[in-house]
């Protein structure tokens, strides 16, 4: 977590008028629970963004035959809706607590499927190559492919340029010729912003605001997005996730050094966030 750092409490009228989701929990969540509760109750109608893949696939010739897999399943959106409406669907993560949390919630719902737990540079240790016809990068995840996801890591252009073909390279060799991939990113015109997104009460305890802090330092090539639990006098805790500022031009040429041949975007309606694109191989 990143130390407690100390404001004065938001006297902001507009803001102590503002009705926000609260989120209510018996216990001390993980990243993965908030960042799940986030993705479906404040980002996504899950349903409707479902439905957009299925239609997304049935237009790219993919079939509920074909092999799909999602290296960035996090706690199980959108993988563990798809695998019950049919889909054939791998997933992997790197992270322990996403994991736990994906096979949780794979059993809550009688799936026989489960998460591995597999870092993006040993993925063709734990999957056959070319053995997919669709790879699923989205969430945000690629840009993450130099490291700083919930840590303070070091980020340096040249190393995290080389990482992202490195990674892409991983994705293409894991799709049979023609395979397809969803890549999505923060949109190169997204701007610095904070802002409360929700409350969060935990048993009987204060509710705290639950915070959404994204920061672009375009010169140092740095982005930073933090999840911010801020209480009542304003102390504030959060884990950091810090990436290179990675455009899209830079992101194309990562996909076609690693070999991929057409870099279309697909915009999902539902996809409120980032932008999204898919590669052929």
């Amino acid at each position: 977590m990143m130390s407690e750092k100390n404001h004065a409490p938001n006297q902001d009228a507009d803001k102590e008028k503002t009705e926000y989701k609260t989120f209510r929990l018996d216990h001390e969540p993980t990243f993965a629970e908030l960042w799940e509760l986030c993705v479906n109750e404040l980002l996504y109608n899950a349903p409707k963004h479902y439905d957009e893949i299925e239609a997304l696939w049935e237009r790219q010739g993919i079939t509920k035959e074909s092999k799909i897999i999602d290296v960035a399943a996090g706690s199980g959106f959108p993988a563990l809706g798809l695998l019950q409406r049919g889909w054939n669907i791998d997933s992997a993560d790197g992270f322990t607590d996403e994991v736990e949390l994906f096979n949780k919630r794979a059993e809550e719902a009688g799936l026989p499927e489960r998460c591995a737990q597999v870092l993006w540079a040993d993925l063709l240790k734990q999957y056959p190559k070319e053995a997919y016809d669709f790879l699923l990068c989205r969430g945000n995840s690629f840009i993450y492919a130099p490291g700083g996801w919930n840590a303070e890591a070091p980020i340096t252009p040249q190393a995290a340029l080389e990482a992202y073909t490195n990674t892409a390279k991983n994705f293409y060799d894991l799709l049979k010729p023609g395979g397809q991939m969803y890549i999505d990113k923060f949109k190169d015109t997204e701007i610095s912003h904070k802002e409360t997104v929700a409350r969060l009460q935990i048993g009987n305890a204060t509710p705290e605001d639950l915070i959404f802090w994204t920061q672009r330092f375009s010169e140092q090539h740095i982005r930073r997005a933090s999840m911010i639990r801020c209480k009542q006098d304003g102390t504030e805790t959060g884990t950091p996730n810090i990436s290179y500022d990675l455009t899209f031009p830079e992101m194309e040429k990562a996909l076609t050094t690693a070999g991929f041949s057409k870099i279309e975007q697909q915009q999902l309606e539902t996809e409120k966030v980032f932008n999204t694109w898919i590669a052929t191989k």
